[in-house]
């Protein structure tokens, strides 16, 4: 019993080692890439606190119509008279929402079509990559707008397309993980000893491919914000009075530039920041999780330190 509860200490003392490493190495090797989850963090935290931070609601109506910026309303307002400060803080939490649901429900279509073509490869892996080449034939935008005109217009509508658009050329870096992963000797020694493929997937696979499933998912949530906000620019989205960045830039707001400009150029600025600050985190995590980056130095940058002590010496 003692030994068991030293193993799981053990475990979770290296997990919390791994995350600090990881957290360390991200402060001294990759600045801007602080500076990119310094954003992702303020990103995620005025979404989560949106109706604490936003002085008015979402859709309260004023008299005062294209205002510029003022103590009273500190973006100004709409041609509705309505706060823009406070729609660009309540539109970071639809972006936030379609950002990591689209990006996690990606993950899982990618995992469901990668994982089964890199491993069973054959006649299987044929058929679904010719799938895949056909589906990444036509481009992203107009996918998704036939996709939206079929199932209608909505949040929910706008995840699921989303997740299904950026998950199905996502399965081939799955697959190829998949199929690195499947030449290692354990998971022939547990094909060997009669282990179910699903367990085989699940306990064997499965953890192995961590590493760019995180860089997927971190590389995923700009690119889903960035596609949201397209269709709902293009009015197939979501439709308002939803606070969205994209809707917000056009509609009344574009008819209305020359007399109100900024209405325009705050919804469009924290979408620009927002993305910039999650791509350059995603990149920074992509080279700090993915082994073939780092220069073979190890977990714990071991390799490093005993390259010192070797040239001291």
């Amino acid at each position: 019993m003692g030994d068991n509860v030293a193993a799981v200490n053990l475990i979770d003392k290296r997990k919390r080692l791994f995350i600090l490493d990881v957290f360390e190495r991200l402060i001294k090797q990759k600045p801007l890439g602080t500076v990119g989850g310094v954003i992702t963090l303020i990103f995620l935290l005025t979404g989560i606190f949106a109706s604490v931070i936003a002085p008015a609601g979402v859709n309260d109506v004023t008299s005062e119509v294209l205002r510029p910026s003022s103590t009273a309303h500190l973006f100004g307002t709409d041609h509705l008279g309505r706060d823009v400060f406070s729609r660009v803080v309540y539109g970071a939490r639809i972006s936030m929402v379609v950002g990591l649901s689209a990006a996690a429900l990606s993950i899982v279509v990618s995992l469901i079509i990668g994982i089964p073509s890199g491993y069973f490869g054959g006649k299987l892996d044929m058929i679904v990559q010719r799938f895949v080449d056909a589906w990444m034939f036509f481009p992203d935008i107009v996918r998704l707008m036939l996709l939206m005109s079929i199932v209608g217009y909505g949040m929910t509508p706008v995840i699921l397309m989303i997740a299904v658009g950026m998950g199905i050329p996502g399965s081939r870096i799955i697959r190829g993980a998949v199929m690195t992963a499947k030449e290692n000797m354990y998971i022939h020694a547990a094909q060997s000893i009669g282990c179910s493929t699903w367990r085989i997937f699940v306990r064997h696979v499965l953890p192995n491919i961590m590493a760019p499933i995180v860089t997927l998912f971190s590389i995923r949530v700009p690119n889903a914000i960035l596609a949201e906000a397209s269709l709902s620019f293009l009015g197939f989205g979501i439709p308002p009075p939803a606070p969205s960045w994209g809707s917000m830039l056009t509609g009344g707001e574009r008819d209305n530039v020359l007399l109100a400009p900024m209405t325009i150029v705050w919804p469009g600025l924290a979408l620009t920041i927002v993305v910039y600050g999650v791509n350059i985190f995603g990149d920074a995590l992509r080279d700090l999780l993915d082994p073939s980056l780092r220069g073979g130095v190890g977990r714990f940058g071991i390799g490093d330190k005993i390259k010192k002590k070797e040239v001291i010496s």
